[in-house]
């Protein structure tokens, strides 16, 4: 019965949480209000293309004027760009690369070949690291777990192999 209880209160706290107003509800030019440069900024700094950001601009009911539109898109634009010059310097290529992640973002054409360099040649040395094999550390952890009809622990002892 207490498990039941349980679940029925876990059920509530979820509708409770669903059913409560967002931040937009309590004040609706909430959309109007948001510093668009940084947020274009943000994006392309994270690697995200505008169309996001635009779609958010576009679906802002108080940005209804055309006016208002226009320039709160330029306003992310321009902070897209300028993150978008940041995101594709030579160091985040390397930085990229290392991570074994993919640019996300098409650089303009006065920055793709050194990016695109940068990215290459850490790729390279990378490949060539991981064709060292694998590095072994040694990885220790307890265990302790809770079941229906009481407490259960145990400890396990391992080693764990970390690829680069």
């Amino acid at each position: 019965m207490a498990y039941a209880n349980r679940i029925l209160a876990a059920g509530l706290a979820l509708l409770a949480a669903a059913c409560a107003p967002g931040p937009e509800a309590a004040r609706p030019d909430a959309c109007a209000a948001a510093d668009r440069r940084a947020a274009g900024l943000a994006d392309a700094l994270a690697g995200r293309g505008p169309s996001g950001g635009l779609t958010e601009i576009a679906a802002c009911p108080a940005l209804a004027g055309p006016a208002a539109r226009e320039a709160a898109e330029d306003a992310y634009l321009s902070g897209h760009d300028e993150g978008r010059a940041r995101y594709c310097t030579p160091e985040n290529a390397e930085a990229l690369a290392l991570a074994g992640e993919r640019p996300a973002l098409a650089c303009p054409p006065a920055l793709e070949p050194d990016f695109a360099a940068a990215y290459a040649a850490a790729r390279a040395g990378r490949g060539s690291a991981e064709a060292a094999g694998p590095v072994l550390r040694p990885d220790v952890g307890i265990g302790v777990g809770i079941g229906d009809r009481g407490v259960s622990s145990g400890v396990s002892l391992g080693i764990g192999v970390l690829f680069p």
